[in-house]
């Protein structure tokens, strides 16, 4: 199995390099341009989300790419970051509303019950283990 997981530096180096921002790079990369905001888009049709949100949750929010376009169309009051690549966490931390969490690629437990209105993953699964993204 390919994992397209890159080390902070080397994503923003290479953004740099190819003359993009570092949302679009990842899309430029290893999908197709624009299909963060598609993503995120045809997530907010089927959730029936609208301008405002006042708390979310992204897991294994890396790069920020999605972070970036939730953050620009939801404007919550706090964006919670579940991240275990501590290298992206100064970059996460600049996000408007971001709160970083601790966490152990396991549970969510630094977030109290009830206090998500949005919680969202994108391509983390091949990073955590079935039994417990199944137990959940």
């Amino acid at each position: 199995m390919i994992h397209y997981w890159r080390p902070a530096r080397q994503t923003m180096a290479a953004a740099q390099e190819a003359g993009l921002p570092l949302g679009a790079y990842p899309d430029k990369r290893f999908a197709k341009p624009g299909a963060t905001p598609d993503t995120v888009r045809a997530m907010f049709k089927l959730g029936d989300l609208h301008d405002k949100c006042g708390t979310v949750c992204e897991i294994g929010a890396g790069s920020g790419r999605f972070a970036e376009e939730v953050i620009a169309a939801l404007h919550p009051d706090r964006y919670e970051i579940c991240e275990t690549a501590r290298d992206w966490l100064p970059w996460l931390s600049r996000l408007p509303g971001a709160v970083i969490q601790k966490c152990d690629g396991r549970t969510l437990s630094q977030t109290p019950d009830g206090s998500i209105d949005l919680v969202h993953a994108h391509k983390v699964f091949v990073y955590i283990e079935f039994c417990i993204t199944g137990s959940s």
